[in-house]
């Protein structure tokens, strides 16, 4: 199993790196994404993380097109977190 804190910090760049792109709206999105939860201390995830970064980055993907699973998965390498199927 992955680092807790580790996936956590790259949900956060997920996040970040979205909103270098299109603004406050990636967070606004994160917000609605299920499984995610961010408050003024930080993000949580109360399901499976893997479900918890799938969900973000298709929750972009809907929005933005692959470019926004590309952002997703070159985080999830720079974190050594291997887990978005490859098509």
């Amino acid at each position: 199993m992955e680092n807790k804190e580790n996936v956590l910090l790259a949900i956060n760049k997920i996040i970040e790196e979205q909103e270098a792109i299109i603004g406050p709206l990636a967070r606004e999105l994160a917000t609605n994404t299920p499984g995610i939860k961010i408050t003024k201390t930080g993000i949580e995830i109360d399901i499976d993380y893997k479900q918890a970064i799938n969900n973000l980055s298709n929750t972009y993907k809907d929005i933005f097109g692959d470019i926004a699973v590309q952002v997703t998965r070159d985080i999830l390498v720079k974190y050594k977190i291997d887990i978005l199927a490859r098509k």
